[in-house]
């Protein structure tokens, strides 16, 4: 049962159940999107904001590779993404004592955070690699944004950041849903 003082704090097993539906959805859609990366590349390759996006890295190989070619963090990132937001946008509120995990800026500063954490560890390795080399990183990485923008596409981490944002969008889902 609820608290009446605290109702964020009660335990709902039907919110629950909707939350793992919502969970298996877009794990599902992340999946089949990513295994239909040779259809949907072509066709999506001129549309201004979709090809931003999409196509995105496939969650597993597809069936017959005798070598896998997909690591387990493609599928295993998009899960933890979403997870962590999904239960930590209340965690977040209460913290920092804000309700902005609710509004639309939450996605935006997670988005932000999660692009400035993978440019600093690519920056890192490639300086790494000049650096071991002994050649600038120039040589190593003649256009850096361009080499930034094509790693994160294929990257586990650009999963995990497309899970964490269709967790925070179940999360505000199920919280609009009266029950």
């Amino acid at each position: 049962m609820a608290n009446e003082h605290h109702p964020e704090k009660g335990f709902d097993p039907l919110k629950m159940i909707l939350g793992i539906i919502f969970f298996i959805i877009a794990y599902a859609v992340l999946f089949f999107v990513g295994s239909a990366n040779s259809q949907i590349g072509t066709a999506v390759a001129n549309i201004p904001v979709l090809n931003l996006v999409l196509p995105i890295p496939p969650v597993i190989d597809p069936p017959g590779n005798l070598f896998p070619q997909v690591s387990m963090m493609h599928l295993l990132l998009p899960a933890i993404g979403f997870l962590i937001i999904f239960f930590g946008t209340d965690w977040i509120g209460r913290f920092f004592e804000t309700k902005h995990s609710k509004t639309i800026v939450f996605p935006i500063i997670f988005i932000i955070f999660c692009l400035g954490a993978f440019f600093v560890s690519l920056y890192w390795m490639a300086t790494e690699t000049a650096v071991l080399n002994g050649v600038p990183i120039s040589q190593i990485v003649p256009d850096f944004w361009s080499y930034f923008w094509s790693e994160l596409r294929v990257s586990a981490f650009y999963l995990f950041l497309l899970g964490g944002l269709l967790g925070w969008i179940s999360k505000i889902v199920l919280e609009k849903i009266k029950l």
